[in-house]
Formats: C-alpha cells, structure tokens, sequence
C-alpha cells in the first residue's frame, strides 16, 4: 500500500481549501465527490493535487505588514499565534482518524477505484 505522507496531507487540505467553500462543503459532505473532481485542471506541476503555498498565506500577510517581508521570524510567528490565541483560535496541530489505511478501500469505493492502487505523481 502506497500512503500519505503527512506533508501530502496537509498539502492536499491547502488545495481543498482553495478550491472554495462549494467544492469544500462538497467533499465534507461526500468525499466520493473528489473521484470526479481531481483532474488535471487541479494537479500542481509534479502532479499532485496538493497547494502547500496556501496553508501559509495568513502567516506571510501578517509577516508582510509587521516587518516588510516574507522571511520566517519566530518572534512573528509567536505573535501570530498568541493573537490567534486571544481571539480563542488554536492551529490544527492533530488529526484524529477513526479509520485504519486498510479500511479505505470499503469506505470508499470510488476514490479507491480511481486512485487506491495508482496514485497520483
């Protein structure tokens, strides 16, 4: 069985999340729905329908207005997330699954058969 890195994963929740609140409500509701939708339209340049780029935008705004850059600071980021804090904002730092990888062939049948033995890249 190929997998999922955990990079793969949160890359893959930035693209998601890009795609808008319809797409996103859609596969919240039905994830089988991306069996249909992941195409080549949506793939990055290597093939992989991940947007890593996304899952940092909040952070590299805040950065841009408070020194003038993009380049990582550890005093930034723990401003960012101390104002996250105060606003009762926690950043997602677990997942937990209620499914085993071995399970994913039964409970999704249609994405299994699209990708589960030829995955994308």
């Amino acid at each position: 069985m190929v997998g999922c890195s955990d990079d793969a994963f949160d890359y893959f929740r930035g693209l998601l999340i890009g795609q808008g609140e319809e797409i996103f409500s859609k596969v919240m509701k039905d994830p089988e729905f991306l069996a249909e939708y992941i195409n080549e339209d949506n793939l990055d340049d290597e093939g992989f329908p991940q947007n890593e780029e996304l899952l940092s935008v909040g952070l590299d705004a805040y950065t841009l207005i408070k020194t003038g850059d993009f380049e990582w600071d550890d005093h930034i980021y723990d401003e960012l997330l101390e104002a996250l804090d105060k606003k009762g904002l926690q950043p997602v730092t677990d997942i937990e699954f209620d499914w085993e990888e071995d399970d994913l062939e039964n409970l999704f049948p249609i994405l299994w058969e699209r990708f589960g033995e030829e995955p994308l890249g």
